[in-house]
């Protein structure tokens, strides 16, 4: 008989902040994954491509930040990023702040909602959310919001010139499916 190993696991939910309509990710990732498997597992699963700056802080009370803003010139801050496991970083706290491309200051809570036991090797996925991902380099979360009143009104000046961009945008639509790590 052949024993099965068994891996931990953590199913983890994104909410993206700041931003209506609500975006929300639920992933399951491996408990080893580095901060920086992290990063990249949230611009996948947020359809980035992972050139902004990033930044992880522990939150306690609400929104209060523990941690280091980082500036472009801390490379012990960002080496830091493939040596803290999410097992180190959710041993005290169940939620952190995700900030990614720190000049448009997207922003997202990053809550443990369960640790578990994963039968086998595991590749990450997104098993649940809801609406689409703002688009890279769209803006931040206020830009966000004047590009989808655009979107929606097809008799606006700009909604040719952003369908030439961006593509149809629908912000309601999401298919966890469809996100491959």
């Amino acid at each position: 008989m052949v024993d099965v190993i068994h891996i931990d696991a953590m199913q983890i939910k994104l909410t993206l902040c700041w931003v209506k309509p609500k975006v929300t990710r639920v992933l399951i990732v491996p408990a080893m994954w580095m901060l920086s498997d992290l990063h990249k597992g949230i611009c996948q699963a947020m359809g980035w491509e992972g050139r902004g700056k990033e930044e992880f802080c522990v939150i306690e009370n609400g929104y209060d930040r523990v941690g280091v803003s980082p500036d472009e010139e801390d490379e012990v801050y960002w080496s830091m990023l493939n040596y803290i496991s999410l097992e180190d970083m959710f041993s005290s706290t169940k939620k952190m702040l995700y900030r990614y491309d720190i000049d448009d200051d997207w922003e997202h809570i990053v809550e443990l909602e369960k640790r578990f036991k994963f039968p086998g090797s595991m590749a990450p996925c997104c098993i649940d959310g809801i609406n689409a991902s703002p688009p890279e380099d769209i803006g931040g979360p206020d830009e966000y919001r004047k590009f989808c009143r655009v979107m929606a009104k097809h008799t606006h000046k700009l909604h040719v010139q952003l369908v030439q961009k961006y593509g149809s945008f629908d912000p309601s639509k999401f298919d966890p499916e469809l996100i491959a790590f």
